[in-house]
């Protein structure tokens, strides 16, 4: 169940709600950071919006798989060495989810 971080904002995939036109994505996002970990961590995750319940660890990608997708800019406060690799670290699932 491979998440592609395009799928968020992939026009392609949404779905219209009917009459109304009003746009569901193809999939959403949730990036978590806990600040006070020494070093910093965070987590992200990348859900398709097609219903499925599937395990948060089969979603979770790293916070820059997230901003490739989205074309934002997480954590931009921190000194760049810092903010690379909270962003570039795999999702490391079994600290934050069990």
């Amino acid at each position: 169940n491979v998440v592609n971080p395009d799928d968020i904002c992939d026009s392609y995939g949404a779905d219209t709600l009917r009459p109304s036109g009003i746009v569901v994505p193809a999939a959403l996002f949730k990036v978590v950071l806990l600040p006070t970990a020494r070093p910093p961590r965070a987590i992200a995750f990348i859900y398709r919006n097609r219903g499925e319940r599937a395990d948060p660890a089969s979603h979770a990608v790293s916070v820059r798989d997230v901003e490739r997708g989205t074309g934002l800019d997480f954590f931009a406060a921190y000194p760049r060495s810092l903010q690379d690799s909270i962003e570039t670290a795999p999702p490391a699932t079994t600290a934050w989810l069990h």
